[in-house]
């Protein structure tokens, strides 16, 4: 258990160096934010197995409901139909997905709220 441990503390100061050392000049709210989703997507992709794959973009129902756009959709890529995918940009049914991510480099009661309700959008589905 002490392996697991002390692997995700150098995960977490791996992102945390990175993070500062990539980003901190930037001031361009939106790129700062893209960076940080593609390190992130970087460390854990050293951790979760093949056979998931992250994108961003929406998932959606059998009734053709959507949810909000997500930073990371964690999913099944060996079984998943991809409905849309470029690059990163998929559109995935909610039965492939795994998890959903929102990253925001900053958090405040507004940005708090906007994660809340992108997590609903999933939920609801």
């Amino acid at each position: 258990m002490s392996i697991f441990v002390n692997n995700i503390g150098n995960l977490a100061q791996r992102l945390q160096n990175e993070f500062e050392n990539t980003s901190s000049e930037l001031h361009h709210p939106g790129v700062k934010g893209s960076i940080r989703e593609d390190i992130l997507k970087e460390v854990l992709r050293d951790i979760i197995p093949s056979r998931y794959e992250f994108g961003s973009g929406i998932v959606v129902d059998a009734l053709d409901s959507q949810s909000k756009q997500q930073d990371f959709i964690l999913y099944d890529a060996f079984t998943s139909p991809s409905f849309l995918k470029r690059q990163t940009e998929v559109i995935i049914p909610v039965e492939s997905v795994y998890a959903t991510i929102e990253v925001k480099s900053t958090l405040d009661k507004r940005t708090l709220e906007q994660s809340v309700q992108n997590v609903r959008s999933v939920k609801s589905l």
